[in-house]
């Protein structure tokens, strides 16, 4: 008997009916309900057994398919869609690795460059202190030295502290009210602002937010060093926190030249400066606003700039707590 079974191509399911089939077939055969004939069919699609004396059957059976078809059977569309998912997703991460590797050899690259300088100045200086000069010119020189040690004391700290957020650590959660946050930062530089003739705007909406006091306390101080920095003497800085959905947002509004479309879409990068008036002798570390923006994203918020009449804009945007 050839098996009904030999290289059909079916669904397992009709492979297993056709068994079933030649199975009845045979037993009745075999049972002798058949009636005996020089040929007996036993099997729907034509398979036989022929006696070959009286007595005696040679029967021939097997079940046979081909595992990998019957797995595949239907799954045409899915296999293809997960091939061609799996194909998207090598391509995105190669290029997410690709843009990660190159941020952080720009990076580091920036950090070098801005490490050089001052380390140059320092060399120059220690230099010149070795030669015989006038008392009064030692003076002088060792100011610059302190300066710069001071400039990269700042820079290093500065490294450190954005290295820390974006590796993404634990916050130390705790329910903020953010307007005496805001205000207590703003205090802090009550004398600096006073020096360089600034006057001060202050209209903060109370809200509250749950987050880390040190990260959320240095990302203020930083909005704030900016201002100061960049504010001309004379100018004035507003402060307004205000509460927009379920949202509080500060917005750091200083006078002062409107930036390009290019800076203030690169403003948030490390060490980014997009002209002159945003050099090194501006003081900084080109490390605040890029702290910023780390520190609003680990606590699910956003932070940008924009131009407005005679100066600038720097939003930070937190998720607010909802008032009980």
């Amino acid at each position: 008997m050839n098996s009904a079974l030999v290289g059909v191509s079916a669904s397992p399911r009709e492979l297993l009916q056709t068994f079933r089939a030649a199975e009845t077939s045979l037993d009745a055969l075999l049972g002798g309900d058949t009636p005996t004939t020089s040929r007996v069919s036993i099997s729907s699609d034509g398979s036989e057994c022929a006696p070959m004396s009286d007595g005696e059957i040679i029967v021939a059976t097997a079940y046979t398919c081909n595992p990998l078809r019957v797995a595949l059977r239907g799954q045409g569309p899915t296999a293809v869609l997960t091939l061609l998912a799996a194909v998207g997703m090598a391509v995105f991460t190669d290029r997410r690795q690709r843009e990660t590797l190159e941020r952080e050899r720009a990076f580091t690259r920036a950090a070098a460059h801005e490490l050089k300088t001052p380390l140059a100045v320092l060399r120059t200086h220690a230099e010149a202190l070795r030669e015989d000069i006038a008392p009064a010119r030692r003076g002088e020189y060792l100011d610059v030295v302190l300066d710069e040690s001071d400039r990269m004391a700042a820079l290093v700290g500065s490294l450190l502290e954005l290295s820390r957020m974006e590796e993404g650590g634990a916050l130390h959660r705790e329910v903020l009210a953010m307007d005496a946050l805001v205000r207590a930062v703003f205090d802090r530089l009550a004398l600096p602002l006073e020096r360089k003739g600034l006057h001060l705007k202050l209209n903060l909406e109370p809200g509250q937010v749950f987050g880390d006091r040190a990260r959320l306390e240095s990302a203020v101080e930083n909005l704030a060093s900016n201002a100061l920095r960049y504010t001309p003497e004379g100018g004035a800085v507003s402060v307004r926190l205000e509460r927009v959905g379920g949202w509080l947002r500060l917005a750091v509004d200083n006078d002062g030249p409107s930036l390009t479309t290019r800076e203030l879409a690169h403003l948030f990068e490390p060490f980014y400066r997009g002209d002159a008036a945003r050099s090194r002798t501006t003081g900084g570390t080109g490390l605040g606003l890029a702290i910023v923006r780390t520190a609003a994203a680990a606590h699910g918020g956003t932070c940008w700039a924009e131009n407005r009449a005679g100066g600038v804009r720097i939003w930070m945007e937190l998720p607010a707590l909802q008032s009980v």
